[in-house]
């Protein structure tokens, strides 16, 4: 079975918990147990499943990287600070393939800072095969990686890399998974990833994406909606409310809820899972935009009558999505 884990979900920079943050979560979650006082672990746990899920969860921590899991090889899209933790990870598991394939939408730093940090990436029995859209891959890997930046040139790390430029016109394939990709409107350009999977399952990876109404018109829609079309899941870059992106934070290259709903619903999309969160708000506030995202949901398909079956989730750092 097909499994997508979340190793980084917020955009921009790492997010980790702040102490007053965390005070807050401890304070509200003392309150509960006034009613209910805590005898022992069995309660502890029933209190902790009853309190709001910004309370018991946090949204934010390393920049954006996620693993798609059951497969031959690894396969790991973009290379943001969460992919620290799962290069310690591939190391545990002992597992005897060592091939790992690195997809990356685009190069700005939160996409890329984990790959010095990368533990395979200093060991020879593997081998790096990192994809992009963008001409040079390998060049603009190697960039943050020069001795003013760090200490370690990504010509001296032991693993063996190969870097190949994709095309939006053709598609690759690998372990039996078909790979598309397709052009975001983002600053410096980024690209959207569709894996077709062998058992007729499919993920699409959309972050760092805008999608202008001032701007868009239905062929563009089109395009977008045929390249997200039934996808069992959509990752999608939800990093601002409608208003803000529509008024305040035009030409960001980042997207809202709203946007990704409208799409999901008309491309027959089975779950929407919410990217790339915004590094400066709240727990709460990020909660509220999901809650926000499901009520436009009905109002949209109610308004279109549109089948309401889209499910939609907070992605958040350790989460694990399963394509069923």
């Amino acid at each position: 079975m097909i499994k997508i884990k979340f190793w980084g979900t917020t955009g921009s920079i790492p997010a980790p918990l702040q102490q007053n943050a965390l005070k807050e979560k401890l304070l509200a979650a003392l309150m509960e147990t006034i009613d209910s006082p805590v005898k022992n672990k069995e309660d502890a746990e029933k209190i902790y499943h009853s309190l709001p899920s910004y309370v018991k969860n946090t949204y934010k921590g390393n920049s954006p990287c996620v693993e798609i899991q059951g497969l031959d090889d690894y396969f790991i899209l973009d290379a943001g600070s969460g992919l620290r933790e799962l290069g310690l990870d591939l190391i545990k598991r002992q597992e005897k393939k060592s091939i790992v394939h690195l997809f990356l939408s685009h190069f700005h730093w939160d996409h890329i800072m984990g790959f010095p940090f990368f533990v395979p990436a200093y060991n020879p029995s593997f081998s790096i095969n990192v994809y992009s859209g963008h001409s040079d891959p390998e060049l603009k890997l190697a960039d943050q990686q020069v001795k003013h930046h760090f200490p370690v040139e990504m010509t001296d790390m032991a693993s063996f890399k190969s870097f190949f430029q994709l095309s939006p016109e053709g598609f690759i394939q690998l372990n039996n998974v078909k790979i598309r990709i397709l052009p975001l409107r983002h600053p410096g350009g980024s690209f959207s990833y569709r894996f077709d999977f062998p058992d007729g399952k499919s993920f699409v990876y959309a972050t760092d994406g805008e999608y202008p109404s001032r701007e868009l018109s239905e062929q563009k829609i089109q395009e977008y909606v045929r390249f997200y079309k039934d996808a069992d899941l959509l990752v999608f870059d939800a990093m601002y409310t409608f208003q803000e992106a529509e008024l305040h934070k035009m030409d960001w290259g980042h997207s809202s809820a709203n946007i990704g709903v409208e799409l999901a619903i008309e491309a027959g999309v089975k779950k929407l899972a919410l990217f790339h969160h915004e590094p400066s708000n709240r727990d709460q506030a990020i909660y509220e935009k999901f809650i926000n995202a499901r009520k436009y949901r009905d109002s949209y398909c109610k308004n279109y009558r549109k089948e309401n079956k889209l499910e939609i989730i907070l992605a958040l750092d350790g989460g694990i999505v399963e394509l069923k």
